[in-house]
Formats: structure tokens, sequence, C-alpha cells
């Protein structure tokens, strides 16, 4: 490891201007996944099929993932 993190060290970049910020970008990405993937969801257990325990999970919990969107988007 001692001799390994030089190398690795060495082989990172830095650019000299700052680099856009595309944080927010991505995460309005990923919620629009996130919902059409709660839609899809949602759609399968109305016409009664069965649900990986995930997309239980997911379904059970989405609130907390949108509250997360939120407060990530206000700080």
């Amino acid at each position: 490891m001692e001799r390994h993190g030089p190398i690795l060290a060495a082989s990172h970049h830095l650019l000299a201007a700052r680099a856009r910020d595309r944080l927010l970008a991505r995460l309005s990405d990923n919620q629009q996944a996130l919902l059409d993937a709660a839609a899809q969801l949602k759609s399968a257990l109305d016409a009664n099929q069965r649900l990986a325990p995930a997309a239980e999970w997911l379904l059970d919990n989405f609130y907390l993932v949108e509250e997360q969107v939120r407060t990530a988007k206000r700080h």
C-alpha cells in the first residue's frame, strides 16, 4: 500500500480551472429516474404482480427518498 499510494496519486490530474458544478442537474435526473421507477412499481402492484423486497421497500419508503432530494436541493 505504501508503494502503491504515490503511483495512484500521480495518476490523478487536477484541473487548473474550477469544474462546473453538475450536482443539482444530476440530482434532478436521478429524481426523475426514481419517480419513473416508482410509477412503474405502482402499476405493477396495481396489476397484482409480485414485487421484489427492494421494490416494496422503495414504494414503502419513497417519501423518505423524496424528502432527502428536497433537502439536498434546498441546501
